[in-house]
């Protein structure tokens, strides 16, 4: 009976594990000098609606992104849309990392 119940401990732990390698996690920072908004995070087949950020402010994300290569980030700032390409992620490599908003340009740093 121990052995079973410790064979359903490691699996259920491998589960764990395997879902938090699903879900691609990084954070959106306005490092500009201006709100920004209509924040919106893409893999072109998804479209997640983030919201707004004042100068200095975190938008966290943490999703499943479908297929293979780089998000979109878009937002706007004073009535203009702009747009620019995030992290490069696989199935079995998410995005990890910070998006760094600033002005019309964009920072990144992916782990």
């Amino acid at each position: 009976m121990k052995s079973i119940t410790l064979i359903v401990l490691v699996a259920f732990a491998m589960l764990i594990g395997a879902c938090r390698d699903y879900y691609s996690t990084f954070e959106v920072i306005n490092g500009g000098r201006e709100p920004i908004t209509d924040v919106v995070i893409s893999d072109r087949k998804t479209s997640w609606e983030m919201g707004a950020a004042g100068p200095g402010e975190i938008l966290s994300f943490s999703e499943h992104l479908h297929g293979e290569g780089s998000f979109f980030v878009s937002w706007t700032i004073d009535g203009k849309r702009y747009r620019a390409r995030g992290c490069y992620y696989t199935g079995g490599y998410p995005a990890r990392g910070k998006v760094i908003i600033e002005g019309k340009d964009i920072k990144y740093g992916c782990m």
